[in-house]
């Protein structure tokens, strides 16, 4: 193994960094961890661990969650607060190149090597190594995920086994590691197109009439200047100098990655032919022979406000994916994006025209990506198709690149956002972010771009000047609540109600003109709702929608309550703000005809699993989330280490990135309990068994 040291900053504070090949788990030493500002989360239970400090045992009772900041890139970190430890922060140099860091060496052939990490100053290498050597300082070059590292090897005092120094460096320099460096594309940006049917796109994008009319006419100016920057064509122009590679894992049998056809609905495979006709014209495909074949999955797009919006066709890749190498890019908080944009008096945002596929794959990817289309046409993508892992990682690494010298603004994937200071500088900082496209080669759909706007939803939230909240749509679960017909929806509603607006002055009172109807007879429950009843459960229902707030703050854990009917899975994410207990976001699906044959465990780990992936974007891994389940035999399953599904075992690996508290509660009290249970939850048939802990 060999390691160097690193100066660097973690939270406020300078620390020395150790980048180790051996590191398996981030760590941080108890003194740096309390003092650098960052947020610290106990442990449900301590962890031991062995050799770290002394070649002792320690207890680990804490984790830590801040930005490390080295070479000029910034890795988000999980870390281990270790007492005692002898470097500040400990991070495995894969960690480390996988954010995106250039490096480049010099060595001067006597054992002498300066290293620069991004645009910083060279530094001298410090390395320790473990095992034995030759004695004569030698430079070994070794390839990481193709990341140049540049180790000096020294001998080891008091070992007596030496080998040569040639021998070592040549395997280390084999490791076997995949390569995640992408090779030459398989299509490239056509730049004789003149594209003459976008010279007029930019007219749609949507300009605050509220601006002085002189600031419009610049921001349209601007836009005129900047017209290749959108387009109103379903395939968009190739982006330049961004491709992606397929890095299968060792020994991977392609033969695994083969899925038979699937019969789509009508209108499914309508939105398939249409997709693959627009694909075909642009020269986005190509009919060759593929070891793996993969089969369109297609679900519903709603809009802002959660209608109808037509067909995403996506294709389902689970199983070449699990033969992949997903890659460790650090993807940006949704919080933070929200939070920052909602410090300016206005925002823009903008949205790219299906980036995905205007992001080449590399040639040798492209026979993996074989899909089948409908009978008799298996076809090959020549762009990243959505569904493969490690395509997120590979877009937020270009944009995060694209856009870093651009103030204020936030990109996450294909929607880029910014805040303005002043409306007078408005113009300027789209006609930056602009040329920073232009660069890419990243186009923008027209009419989902919004400039100089006092509020916008913007990521699933509200965002307006220092104000945050939930859309109308991720509202509507509760401000549509419909009313109850029997005595046992209207003891759910209540129980949940009293949770969250208990408090509310007048509550109580209310509450209580309806309370004797949850003892009544279905017939005399029905004979006897009237008006009145009507009225008072609107005003309840109102208070309940008022209470969803903000996203989760900065600080302090987040309570997750789930449950699982066969009609639907059901979850309330919600955080104390204020000394009350707001709503962050509540949510229910469907259960296709799959779930619907669940067992009450396996129903509410997958309610979990669904969940998580719903809300994951919000920051969640970083924070202490106590889950809150009427089902013990769940929390048994995935947390006492005996799984014996393997859909658990999934689900266990993939709740892995979070930090859960499991706790046990009755059924009656739990709020999500009415989630799971609404009526207008109609089964989906004919879909395919979810894998619940797959990578997307």
């Amino acid at each position: 193994g060999y390691s160097f040291e690193l100066a660097g900053t973690f939270g406020n504070r300078q620390v020395r960094v150790l980048a180790d090949s051996g590191a398996e788990v981030a760590l941080v030493s108890d003194e740096v961890a309390r003092e650098a500002g960052v947020h610290l989360t106990r442990l449900q239970r301590p962890w031991s661990l062995s050799g770290v400090v002394n070649g002792a045992a320690s207890e680990v009772t804490h984790t830590a969650q801040g930005p490390v900041q080295v070479g000029g890139a910034t890795i988000n970190l999980d870390a281990m607060v270790v007492p005692g430890l002898p470097f500040d922060v400990v991070l495995s140099v894969r960690e480390l190149f996988c954010s995106g860091v250039p490096v480049s060496w010099d060595g001067d052939g006597a054992g002498n090597v300066a290293v620069r990490l991004g645009d910083d100053d060279p530094i001298q290498v410090v390395v320790r190594h473990r095992g034995p050597v030759a004695s004569d300082a030698t430079v070994a070059v070794v390839r990481l995920h193709d990341a140049l590292v540049v180790a000096e090897w020294e001998a080891d005092p008091g070992t007596e086994e030496q080998s040569d120094a040639s021998v070592v460096a040549s395997a280390v320099a084999t490791l076997q590691v995949p390569s995640l460096q992408a090779g030459k594309p398989a299509l490239v940006r056509d730049e004789k197109d003149d594209r003459a049917d976008d010279r007029d796109a930019w007219e749609r994008v949507h300009i605050d009439p509220t601006l002085p009319k002189a600031v419009q006419r610049q921001v349209r100016q601007v836009l005129k200047e900047h017209w290749q920057s959108f387009t109103l064509r379903a395939v968009p122009p190739v982006m330049r100098g961004v491709v992606h590679h397929i890095a299968l894992k060792p020994g991977a049998d392609l033969s695994t990655a083969r899925d038979a056809m699937r019969r789509l609905s009508p209108e499914r495979q309508e939105a398939v032919s249409k997709l693959l006709e627009q694909l075909e014209s642009a020269g986005r495909t190509v009919e060759m022979p593929s070891l793996a074949a993969a089969v369109p999955v297609v679900v519903q797009k709603t809009d802002d406000q959660g209608k109808f919006a037509g067909w995403r066709v996506a294709v389902d890749f689970r199983r070449l994916n699990q033969l992949s190498v997903v890659e460790a890019y650090p993807m940006p908080s949704v919080d933070d994006i929200v939070r920052g944009a909602a410090r300016f008096p206005r925002r823009s945002k903008f949205d790219a025209k299906a980036c995905y596929h205007a992001i080449p794959l590399d040639v040798e990817s492209v026979p993996l990506t074989g899909t089948w289309f409908g009978p008799g046409r298996q076809l090959c993508w020549k762009v990243a198709p959505f569904g493969l892992a490690s395509i997120p990682q590979t877009l937020q690494r270009a944009v995060d690149k694209a856009f870093r010298d651009v103030p204020r603004c936030w990109p996450y994937m294909d929607d880029i956002v910014l805040g303005h200071e002043q409306v007078g500088a408005l113009a300027g900082d789209v006609r930056a972010m602009l040329e920073a496209a232009d660069k890419l080669g990243m186009t923008l759909s027209p009419g989902k771009c919004w400039v100089g706007y006092e509020s916008l939803p913007i990521l699933g939230f509200e965002v307006g000047h220092e104000s945050v909240r939930a859309t109308e749509q991720r509202a509507a679960t509760l401000r549509d609540w419909p009313t109850p017909t029997t005595p046992r929806e209207l003891r759910r509603f209540l129980g949940m109600a009293q949770v969250f607006v208990g408090h509310v002055p007048g509550f109580q009172e209310m509450a209580s003109e309806v309370r004797p109807w949850t003892s009544k007879g279905p017939a005399e429950f029905t004979s006897s709702w009237g008006h009145r009843q009507d009225q008072v459960y609107d005003e309840l229902r109102t208070a309940l929608y008022n209470m969803v707030s903000h996203a989760p703050l900065r600080d302090g854990k987040v309570r997750l309550e789930t449950d699982f009917s066969a009609q639907a899975l059901g979850w309330i994410l919600s955080q104390e703000q204020d000394g009350v207990r707001r709503i962050v976001d509540a949510g229910s699906k469907a259960c296709n005809a799959w779930e619907q044959q669940y067992g009450p465990m396996d129903g509410e780990v997958a309610a979990l699993a669904c969940a998580l992936r719903k809300l994951e974007h919000l920051g969640l891994a970083g924070r202490e989330i106590e889950w809150h389940t009427d089902n013990r035999p769940a929390t048994d399953a995935l947390f006492s280490g005996h799984r014996s599904k393997a859909r658990i075992r999934r689900t266990a690996a993939f709740l892995t990135r979070f930090n859960i508290v499991p706790t046990h509660v009755a059924g009656a009290t739990l709020p999500a309990d009415a989630l799971s249970r609404l009526k207008e939850h109609a089964p989906a048939a004919g879909e395919p068994e979810p894998e619940v802990a797959d990578e997307e």
